[in-house]
């Protein structure tokens, strides 16, 4: 079809495209466009349209992706503002312009159509689920992806991918669906026998459990190492402390460091939980030390036993009787490793329970002064609202709210950390969460730790009901984007975020109230994770938050498998 209003935006689209699409946007070029139109035209007459409507999805499917000039995350929104400049410059009814807008953002990320011009475009910006060259085209958006959203795939996840668009992905119109849908069912039998045949050689190959393996071993043998390192050093300094530095004291420093590792390294999860989290940081601290002295202790007369049972001559019978074993019970030997144990203990005790306060990847930031001059890095941060908070502390006591928020703050705590997640800040009844970016995309980690705070709340409903009369009921934002990390503050000093991703955060949050949803996520950051089969993506609405010039679009997230 061919009208004075689409020449126009041909020659307008195809000169845009020249001079400003980026050569490396593989899939959504100049040739995606022109498929995207013939599709609309094809379709459009299929079901009847008049030239008049015929005219406007035309327009639609020229105009639709000319946001990519601009931006990659958000060209839908960018399509609809140049698409709107573009028609009122060449005279365009202006009732019309608004359909056209409507349908260049009916093509967006998981948006739901409005009427059969929507559903139109839609299915012509999905033709190549029902085309033979759907594998083709899938890896140029494989190699796009690599580029502008930093996405990489082994060829079976590509696949379950590609697998899972053709599953969720329909046929709006009655045209598309009886000419289309077939090829589409083609497709998705391919794509399912290349998916199971790509699995059969990973697992031959035992690539998926080697993966696997290697990254539990890798994580274990990094946590041993740094307890090893620290008992070695402990044992190490206790011994030539006691023997100074000759041949012996470093064998038996080095055994006993061995000990002491062993424990820190295993012990750690009971200490955590039957001392830290029980007593005070004053009483914890006097039991921290009190067994760390014992253990120090107890490491030193099990390696001098052990050397002189394997690096001497000398008769069991004989070990106690040894000058090395003698030296160990000397009074004034005891009371300098006494000492040294004490000292070491408080030390390491008080960092571990400073750890606690601050965030022990904080701690080790602020010792390694990583953040001591500001630095630019993108961030992923996670807000957490318990809702109707002041109708709650009306209700009840001050002490029974402060119990009943730091139950809350308790439960949610290994959700988080499990998934690789830094507490930041309490505030109030919020709590601020944060991800390095790579470590919040990888796995969906940040995803993930949302899914198992509503498990793990869910588990406690009951809990919550018998002591506090009421179930936590919270809300949720998810944003993402470049942040400056820094230290401020001089009496007190702190590492503390700045950038405009913190306030969009919150503004998302707040939305979650109005939109009548428990999480709410950006756009830009749903675009960067690669959601597991079972999460659900549905787009809830685009808002310009007050004194923003871009336009933010909200998703909100389902797991299917609650809904079985």
């Amino acid at each position: 079809m061919q009208s004075e209003f689409i020449n126009k935006t041909r020659v307008y689209v195809e000169k845009l495209f020249s001079e400003k699409l980026p050569k490396d946007l593989y899939f959504h070029d100049l040739g995606h466009t022109k498929e995207i139109v013939d599709a609309a035209v094809e379709i459009g007459k299929g079901e009847g349209l008049s030239n008049n409507e015929l005219e406007i999805v035309v327009l639609a499917a020229w105009l639709h992706d000319i946001g990519y000039t601009e931006q990659y995350i958000g060209h839908e929104e960018e399509s609809q503002a140049m698409a709107e400049e573009f028609l009122k410059s060449i005279d365009y009814p202006e009732e019309k312009i608004s359909i056209i807008k409507n349908c260049i953002i009916a093509t967006k990320y998981r948006h739901s159509l409005g009427n059969i011009l929507e559903a139109i475009v839609i299915d012509a910006d999905r033709v190549s689920m029902g085309r033979p060259n759907f594998d083709k085209r899938g890896d140029l958006l494989r190699k796009e992806w690599a580029v502008y959203l930093n996405k990489e795939y082994s060829d079976k996840e590509w696949s379950d991918i590609q697998l899972q668009y053709l599953s969720e992905s329909s046929f709006n119109t009655k045209y598309a669906k009886e000419n289309l849908e077939p090829q589409k069912l083609v497709n998705y039998k391919l794509q399912k026998e290349n998916s199971l045949r790509l699995q059969q050689e990973e697992l031959a190959s035992f690539t998926v459990q080697s993966k696997s393996y290697l990254k539990r071993v890798r994580d274990l043998i990094r946590l041993m190492s740094l307890s090893m390192i620290l008992g070695l050093f402990i044992g190490i300094s206790l011994s030539i402390n006691v023997w100074g530095v000759v041949s012996y004291s470093l064998i038996i420093g080095a055994i006993s460091g061995f000990i002491i590792g062993l424990f820190l390294q295993f012990g750690n999860d009971f200490f955590e939980y039957k001392v830290l989290r029980k007593y005070s940081f004053p009483t914890a601290l006097l039991i921290g030390t009190f067994i760390l002295i014992i253990l120090f202790k107890l490491s030193e007369y099990i390696a001098v036993g052990a050397y002189n049972l394997f690096f001497t001559d000398l008769p069991v019978n004989k070990i106690f009787e040894s000058e090395v074993f003698q030296d160990v019970f000397r009074w004034h030997t005891f009371l300098n490793m006494l000492w040294t144990s004490f000292m070491i203990s408080i030390i390491m005790n008080f960092v571990k329970l400073t750890s606690r306060i601050i965030g022990p990847r904080l701690m080790y930031n602020y010792i390694f002064g990583k953040y001591h001059k500001p630095v630019k890095e993108e961030r992923i941060f996670m807000f957490i609202d318990i809702n109707s908070s002041t109708t709650l502390a009306e209700k009840m006591s001050t002490e029974k709210y402060h119990s009943f928020l730091n139950k809350f703050f308790h439960d949610i705590a290994t959700p988080i950390s499990r998934y690789d997640g830094e507490i930041y800040q309490y505030v109030g009844d919020e709590v601020v969460v944060t991800w390095k970016m790579k470590d919040g995309l990888k796995n969906s980690n940040c995803i993930k730790s949302y899914f198992r705070i509503v498990k793990v709340m869910d588990r406690l409903k009951e809990s919550y009901i018998k002591d506090y009369g009421i179930a936590p009921e919270f809300k949720v934002g998810l944003h993402g984007g470049t942040v400056i990390t820094g230290e401020v503050g001089k009496i007190k000093t702190e590492i503390v975020f700045h950038g405009d991703v913190i306030n969009t955060t919150e503004r998302i949050l707040n939305q979650c109230i109005t939109l009548k949803r428990q999480i709410l996520i950006s756009e830009n950051l749903l675009r960067r994770i690669d959601l597991l089969p079972e999460i659900k993506a549905e787009y809830v609405t685009t808002k310009t938050f007050r004194g923003k010039e871009n336009e933010t679009s909200l998703y909100t997230l389902a797991d299917l498998r609650s809904k079985k």
